[in-house]
């Protein structure tokens, strides 16, 4: 009785078909082991490339998180964008600087004006605020100016805080102060 089975025959190492056979199982298991070396090589590339795209992209995401913060706080000053594109609660300084510079009566300069929005509750409307100052050759250019703002729509409760002519020989003008709410 035979004590072991030999499951590969003497045939398949002495044969020279079987040799043949083995030249080309070799070179298909090359083939196969190359090619998959291949894939697992782009692979590689490939994750290297992603890796490099989301880098990118975390560096697009950060500058977008800045740029909405910017917006978030420039919404917070100036109010909310309404459904035509402007906003509700800003100060419209282009009809603001039209409507001042169609009004200055000869004899009279701004040197400054600002602007601001206060809130005084959470349920109160926002107040929009405007101070002028600037001088004149006398009084009668700043109540000029001063009747003239009074009659413009876009501003209200307009009033004079001072004026002032300093006692100084260079400087023989008047300054004052004006400050309103915008409509």
């Amino acid at each position: 009785m035979k004590r072991e089975i030999n499951l590969i025959t003497d045939e398949f190492f002495f044969d020279p078909e079987a040799r043949f056979k083995r030249i080309v199982l070799a070179g298909w298991l090359f083939c196969l082991i190359g090619l998959l070396g291949g894939m697992m090589i782009s692979k590689g590339f490939e994750i290297k490339r992603k890796n490099l795209e989301i880098v990118q992209l975390q560096g697009h995401l950060a500058q977008l998180s800045k740029e909405e913060a910017d917006l978030t706080e420039f919404t917070q000053k100036n109010g909310q964008v309404n459904d035509e594109g402007s906003f509700q609660d800003s100060i419209r300084w282009v009809e603001i600087l039209s409507t001042i510079g169609s009004i200055v009566p000869e004899g009279a300069w701004l040197k400054g004006f600002d602007g601001g929005i206060t809130k005084e509750g959470k349920d109160q409307p926002a107040v929009k605020q405007i101070k002028l100052t600037g001088f004149a050759s006398s009084h009668a250019p700043i109540t000029l100016l001063l009747s003239r703002l009074e009659r413009q729509s876009i501003f209200s409760q307009i009033r004079l805080v001072y004026t002032e002519k300093k006692e100084m020989p260079e400087d023989h003008f008047v300054h004052f102060e004006m400050t309103g709410r915008l409509n």
